[in-house]
């Protein structure tokens, strides 16, 4: 089995944190990935995405269903300013 691509997840934002949980989900329980796509620095949508193969068969969509709590040594914080 190999799995290629990558997953969004939501993090809290504007506040210090040392720990927070991280919850992967998928859209309607489809293999989508949610949230599956986010806005470039320069604008446009870029998309983000797992794809799985059980060879021979090819890659297909997978999602991630995962929750886990990341802990830091330090608090940190999100800027949701740019």
């Amino acid at each position: 089995m190999e799995v290629r691509g990558g997953v969004l997840v939501p993090v809290k934002s504007g506040s210090m944190l040392a720990s927070q949980t991280l919850k992967f989900a998928t859209a309607g329980g489809r293999g989508i990935q949610g949230p599956s796509e986010y806005e470039t620095s320069i604008g446009p949508v870029a998309f983000a995405y797992l794809e799985m193969s059980t060879a021979p068969s090819g890659f297909e969509r997978a999602a991630l269903k995962l929750t886990l709590t990341q802990t830091n040594e330090e608090a940190v914080e999100i800027n949701p300013v740019i």
